[in-house]
């Protein structure tokens, strides 16, 4: 009987013969791992609400609660924030889905790793399928978080701008955003704990300090500001994309960010080819 035939990569001082050829081998790696990233999509969905009594609502309860809170707090004048044609409510929840799905794509590729700890040193698979793993779920928590905003603007009878269309293309820049960060870190954060600690730390501040629950600085120092803070700028571009329509006064310094990150995932995607074996093979020793 014929033994099954396995396909064997050797790597050796020759392996990396440039970077152009080192990308290649990355975008192929995401063709040829996309269907055990389906895979261990599934397995962590299931263990995550495997023991959850709430299950799938966990996607809504954070962003109905933190929602909740700030339009609590400005209807008691507490907060005073004014957003001309747009129900508040609506407006602080759509940058909250847009915040979160930040925050989740930057976890995403450590978390990833970490869920994959078991395998990782067992069995050989294209790396860049955890990376996978982590957009689909990213993609499913964002599915349910717009329904929600669905039926929000169902209950005030908000008709969304004509432009909603192109909020598509925003919406998952504000992903690449988030991933291109992660990417990054990964290597850093998987070998040690205080980097998802300083992540933790730090969201609160930019959060604060990003026009998420109030508008969009146009004059002043703080316009500068945050036309400098990349997550103020996709945020609010997807945003008013969605309900107010098409920003032009965001667009320039959206695709001057939009540039950055792109690359930033590029090399990214690189040093996490690189560095990740190593990590793997540390862990397994």
């Amino acid at each position: 009987m014929k033994s099954p035939e396995h396909k064997v990569t050797v790597y050796d001082a020759g392996s990396g013969d440039g970077i152009f050829t080192l990308f290649k081998q990355v975008i192929l790696d995401f063709g040829r791992g996309s269907f055990l990233a389906k895979r261990l999509f599934i397995r962590d969905l299931r263990a995550l609400y495997r023991q959850s009594f709430l299950g799938l609502s966990w996607a809504i309860i954070v962003p109905i609660v933190s929602t909740a809170v700030w339009v609590y707090l400005n209807a008691k004048g507490i907060v005073k924030v004014e957003t001309p044609g747009v129900p508040y409510p609506i407006f602080v929840l759509s940058g909250m889905i847009l915040w979160q799905t930040f925050l989740e794509s930057l976890n995403a590729p450590i978390m990833s790793f970490n869920a994959a700890r078991s395998i990782l040193t067992k069995i050989n698979f294209p790396r860049e399928a955890l990376i996978l793993a982590g957009f689909y779920k990213v993609l499913f928590n964002l599915a349910i978080k717009v329904g929600l905003l669905v039926a929000l603007f169902a209950y005030y009878g908000f008709a969304p701008n004509g432009d909603i269309i192109y909020a598509l293309p925003l919406i998952f820049s504000v992903i690449l955003l988030g991933f291109s960060i992660g990417i990054f870190i990964t290597p850093i954060g998987v070998l040690y704990t205080d980097v998802q600690r300083i992540i933790q730390a730090s969201s609160q501040f930019i959060f604060l300090l990003s026009p998420i629950i109030y508008p969009f600085a146009t004059e002043g120092s703080k316009a500068l500001i945050d036309k400098l803070n990349p997550v103020a700028v996709f945020i609010n571009v997807a945003r008013n994309t969605m309900i107010k329509g098409y920003d032009e006064m965001l667009m320039t310094p959206y695709f001057i960010h939009l540039a950055i990150f792109s690359f930033l995932l590029l090399i990214g995607l690189l040093i996490y080819r690189m560095s990740i074996p190593i990590i793997v093979e540390r862990m397994g020793s």
